[in-house]
């Protein structure tokens, strides 16, 4: 082959990558002049609970773990976590409020229920503008004195562990009814 056949096959992709890079800026430059809007979102935020000490302005006690978690500390004898999930109207006022996950405590349940209900919320926006929108909140209820599974728990937990292994059915949906959990302990046993 000579010199001369190299360059013309060389002249033809010369050609293309220049008419790419020049059909490149010709549209960057008409698509970064054009203005697009955006919408902006804001999610609902707690501006202060019933309860002392678990406001959302404040940082003390709360914590961001799939969602929004805080301690709190209403008179309820038990610990464990209530997840909720609920709607804000656009003055603020939570409605449908429904619990997703919890330890199962039903005292736990009604008192994260009815700190949501007696909260201050600032309603979701968009572009500045209170609109209804949803939200979660993750309550974690932690009491002082509990060092782990109580006594109860543990007896009721072996009873479903030796009805299990023995293959009684009967016996195992009995021992399973009795176990319930009271702290985040038992429901990690």
């Amino acid at each position: 082959m000579s010199r001369h056949s190299t360059r013309r096959r060389r002249q033809p992709i010369l050609l293309t990558y220049l008419a790419s890079a020049l059909f490149a800026v010709h549209v960057h430059a008409q698509i970064s002049t054009e203005r697009i809007p955006v919408d902006v979102f804001k999610a609902p935020r707690i501006k202060k609970f019933a309860w002392s000490g678990c406001d959302d302005d404040t940082g003390s006690g709360l914590t961001r773990i799939a969602g929004r978690e805080c301690d709190a500390y209403p008179n309820v004898d038990s610990e464990g976590w209530v997840v909720l999930n609920f709607m804000v109207d656009a003055r603020g006022r939570p409605f449908e409020v429904a619990v997703t996950q919890s330890t199962g405590s039903k005292q736990l349940e009604a008192a994260a229920i009815q700190a949501i209900e007696r909260a201050t919320i600032e309603p979701g926006t968009v572009n500045g503008k209170p609109i209804e929108s949803s939200s979660v909140w993750k309550f974690k209820f932690v009491g002082e004195a509990t060092t782990g599974a109580q006594p109860p728990f543990i007896k009721a937990y072996k009873l479903l562990q030796e009805a299990i292994k023995s293959g009684d059915r009967a016996a195992a949906d009995v021992a399973l009814k009795e176990l319930t959990i009271s702290n985040p302990y038992e429901d990690a046993y």
